[in-house]
């Protein structure tokens, strides 16, 4: 697969694993079994859990829209580098993933 091709497909699972994080968080805070622990979304889950549902999902969108601007427009060197960046976004986010799942099943 082509660097570009990854640099699509890996924004659009990040993009999904960051709206699973949202929704995986929601109904842990909901149910108790979690605490929010970024600061910014605490702040914003307790003013309203649905603005919060909506931030994760446009900023899901926004991350799919820059992906297809450097996808179309940048030079080689730079998709590499926002690939390299978007692995580690993914890897983050399958931590925080298997970190819900522990949650959800053991607590």
């Amino acid at each position: 697969m082509k660097n570009k091709v990854k640099l699509i497909y890996v924004s659009w699972l990040v993009a999904m694993l960051n709206i699973v994080d949202g929704f995986a968080t929601h109904y842990g805070l909901v149910n108790g079994v979690i605490e929010e622990l970024n600061p910014i979304m605490d702040f914003i889950w307790l003013k309203s859990p649905l603005l919060f549902l909506s931030i994760k999902t446009v900023l899901s969108l926004v991350l799919i829209a820059i992906s297809n601007v450097v996808y179309k427009t940048s030079h080689v060197a730079f998709q590499k580098s926002y690939l390299a960046l978007l692995m580690v976004l993914f890897l983050l986010y399958v931590g925080v993933l298997v970190l819900h799942i522990t949650w959800f099943v053991f607590v």
